[in-house]
């Protein structure tokens, strides 16, 4: 009887996503060889190409799902043996990229005095994307919401004076995921209440300055114009009044008469 010898292949319970599969194995008998036939399934005999000792066939456009392959070696007198292999054909590998996250927001460094922060990024996939995701200091992942075009979302309320650690996690339909990383501080604004002016006396310094070089000046030229000041005139005495004239005594006015 022919042997069924060892190398077959593909092995029993293998796994592939090639949609051609080489069936091969090697075979002996006495009386020599007359002839190896292999069927896929259900489908025709086909005869399968011998070497020496070795047979093989190759099937191609296997169908996704589980396969089973029965081959049947003759020996010169047609007497047979049998053996089959089970395998699975899985989905092809699709080419697929991670996705990318643009325009995270807020930028890194942001100060804010507002409580309330929306996330905001743009993230692309040349496949579709499943989930983005953002969470604060390592704390629960927020799933972010869808908006226009390739933006998502997610808003943060009564936050409490600190700084912020985000994480984005960005996640497509095939598995693959991209992250990125931002933060942000919350501080309170202190108010200071405004400055005093202060008065501006320069104009009075100014004007004292003045003075004081003005007075420094007429010192200056006084001293050099003779010394002392002349001492003032004095008053013009006043002119004598002029002496009454005699009054005639009245005889004399009599004998005249």
């Amino acid at each position: 009887l022919p042997a069924r010898g060892g190398d077959n292949r593909p092995e029993d319970g293998s796994e592939s996503s090639a949609t051609t599969v080489l069936v091969t194995g090697t075979i002996t008998d006495v009386q020599g060889i007359k002839e190896v036939t292999v069927k896929l399934d259900e489908g025709n005999l086909m005869l399968a190409t011998i070497d020496g000792e070795t047979w093989s066939y190759t099937y191609s456009d296997l169908t996704v799902g589980d396969h089973t392959i029965v081959v049947v070696g003759y020996n010169t007198v047609d007497l047979s043996d049998t053996d089959t292999v089970s395998f699975k054909t899985l989905e092809p590998p699709v080419e697929n990229d991670p996705p990318e996250i643009h325009n995270l927001a807020p930028t890194s460094g942001t100060r804010t005095v507002a409580t309330d922060m929306t996330i905001s990024c743009d993230v692309t996939d040349d496949h579709g994307v499943a989930s983005v995701r953002v969470r604060l200091n390592e704390g629960d992942w927020m799933q972010m919401v869808a908006g226009v075009g390739n933006t998502y979302t997610y808003t943060y309320t009564e936050l409490a004076l600190d700084t912020y650690d985000v994480d984005v996690n960005a996640t497509d339909d095939q598995g693959l995921f991209a992250e990125d990383e931002t933060d942000f501080e919350v501080y309170e604004q202190v108010v200071e209440p405004p400055e005093e002016e202060d008065t501006d006396y320069t104009w009075l310094y100014i004007v004292i300055a003045v003075i004081v070089i003005i007075l420094i000046l007429v010192v200056v030229m006084m001293s050099r114009g003779g010394g002392e000041a002349p001492a003032p005139e004095p008053e013009p005495e006043p002119e004598p009044e002029p002496e009454p004239e005699p009054v005639a005594e009245p005889e004399e006015q009599l004998e005249e008469s």
